[in-house]
């Protein structure tokens, strides 16, 4: 079997450079929280025979922050945890109290269930943003190039 070593380095690296290209968008966006989605992305490279697959470890709910999400009611607790860890300064209500925090989540999750939530496309644009085709053209030459001189010195 023909090994494509260059182009597993290649893919490697493209991997390595989106998942940094997506860590520095979220922290350019200011999408830290807790700080979890930004830790937990980590990347690797499957090859599988001749197949090469490239995958991102996320926390689950990457994508309700990469995607836009229709009108739903999310969960309040997850909510209220979002509410104490971003921290959400809270403005006096109509009677001129400030609202508690389970006020807060109550209302984002009610705005939620409303409006839905607008996506960071944070991932998007990474993977827009890292251009890596001609390192992958050049990787998948060399291995051709390696795989020629292999037969060359077989028949000569």
């Amino acid at each position: 079997m023909i090994e494509f070593k260059h182009l597993e380095k290649a893919l490697k690296e493209y991997a390595e450079a989106i998942r940094d290209q997506y860590k520095d968008n979220l922290e350019r966006d200011n999408r830290r929280a807790t700080g979890d989605l930004i830790t937990s992305i980590n990347s690797k490279v499957i090859v599988d025979g001749n197949e090469y697959i490239i995958e991102l470890q996320l926390e689950d709910y990457w994508k309700y922050v990469e995607w836009d999400t229709k009108p739903h009611i999310p969960p309040v607790n997850k909510i209220l945890e979002w509410v104490r860890v971003k921290p959400v300064l809270p403005r006096p209500m109509k009677n001129g109290k400030l609202p508690t925090e389970q006020q807060l989540a109550w209302m984002r999750a009610d705005k939620n269930s409303k409006e839905g939530t607008e996506g960071t496309h944070d991932l998007e644009d990474a993977l827009a943003e890292v251009d890596y085709e001609t390192i992958i053209e050049e990787a998948l030459e060399a291995d051709v190039m390696d795989c020629f001189d292999e037969l060359l010195t077989i028949f000569q």
